[in-house]
């Protein structure tokens, strides 16, 4: 299984971390107060930070819910409410996929769906070359409303 080793506290906007149900991906740009609490409240909690970027807040805290118990679809029904800020996250686990937008959907989205898979671009030029692309049902995630396919 791929890791990533992470040595600069300053990392880019996505952070892809191996929590206990698989690997969850959090780009997220949430206001700074929220997020320090949430960092806080994690803490509390046990959970330690190799970052200071806000997207490993975001996906430990959707760790954490997981490791509570919660589906992925319920771990990002939460986020709706605990969570704020403007983000798109994609998430996956053993058991399947799901992509979660904020309320205002500002940042960029695009999904390909066929019979064979679901993929998730900031742009179409990221899907184009898949395979069979070109028949795939192509659409933007609404906002606030959680996404998810199972194996």
């Amino acid at each position: 299984m791929n890791t990533l080793s992470i040595d600069n506290r300053a990392f880019a906007p996505t952070v892809p971390l191996l929590g206990a149900n698989g690997w969850i991906i959090a780009p997220v740009e949430p206001r700074d107060g929220l997020v320090a609490l949430l960092r806080e409240w994690l803490r509390r909690r046990g959970h330690e930070f190799e970052t200071d970027n806000d997207s490993e807040v975001a996906a430990r805290y959707f760790a954490h819910r997981l490791g509570e118990g919660a589906t992925l679809a319920e771990a990002l029904e939460a986020g709706l409410s605990d969570l704020d800020g403007f983000y798109t996250f994609t998430m996956g686990t053993r058991d399947g996929f799901a992509v979660l937008r904020d309320g205002i959907a500002c940042k960029p989205a695009i999904m390909a769906e066929t019979d064979r898979y679901v993929a998730f671009g900031s742009e179409y030029r990221a899907l184009a070359g898949l395979p069979g692309i070109e028949n795939a049902r192509i659409w933007e995630p609404e906002p606030a409303t959680v996404y998810f396919w199972e194996r």
